[in-house]
C-alpha cells in the first residue's frame, strides 16, 4: 500500500512489519521504512510482528518473534 493511501486512512491502529510469504515472492516483506515514514508524519501506529506460516512447507521458519 502507498504511504499516502496508508496516512489517508482514519481509524488504522497498526502495521504488519514483516510479512514472509511476500519476502519470498516480490522482495516487499519489510514494512518497517513505512512505519517509520508514519511515525515521523505524526501518526502513532502500533508496530505488529507474528510468526505465522501461510504456506506450509514453503514459509515455515522465515520469521519468528522474539521477546525481551
Amino acid at each position: 500500500m502507498p504511504l499516502e493511501t496508508l496516512l489517508a486512512v482514519d481509524g488504522t491502529h497498526g502495521l504488519e512489519l514483516f510479512n514472509s510469504s511476500a519476502e519470498r515472492e516480490n522482495l516487499r516483506g519489510d514494512s518497517s521504512y513505512v512505519w517509520d515514514q508514519c511515525l515521523e508524519r505524526g501518526q502513532r501506529l502500533w508496530g505488529f510482528a507474528t510468526d505465522d506460516c501461510h504456506y506450509p512447507g514453503y514459509d515455515i521458519n522465515d520469521a519468528w518473534t522474539m521477546v525481551r
